[in-house]
């Protein structure tokens, strides 16, 4: 359905129970967005996903510092290094 209007979602990470999500194309500038997050792909992800407690939209910036993070600490883990709180 987002497709099919020009959008997209995208996960970016999981924790404690809180998916934070991109969205992208269209979905980024409509006014129903929030809308769309809450009623529709937070409920889905609820719904099959039990660990799941809600669903939160990160902006460009957040997104990529998330994964930045993500990627960092899989290297890390490949090279054998030891990870602490970043």
């Amino acid at each position: 359905m987002l497709r099919a209007d020009g959008g997209n979602v995208r996960f970016i990470d999981m924790d404690d129970g809180t998916v934070f999500l991109l969205l992208e194309g269209a979905c980024k500038t409509c006014p129903s967005s929030h809308i769309t997050l809450k009623s529709g792909i937070e409920r889905m992800l609820m719904h099959w996903i039990p660990e799941v407690v809600e669903a939160q939209e990160v902006s460009d910036e957040v997104a990529s510092d998330i994964l930045s993070e993500k990627r960092l600490r899989k290297k890390m883990r490949e090279n054998g290094e030891v990870i602490k709180a970043l």
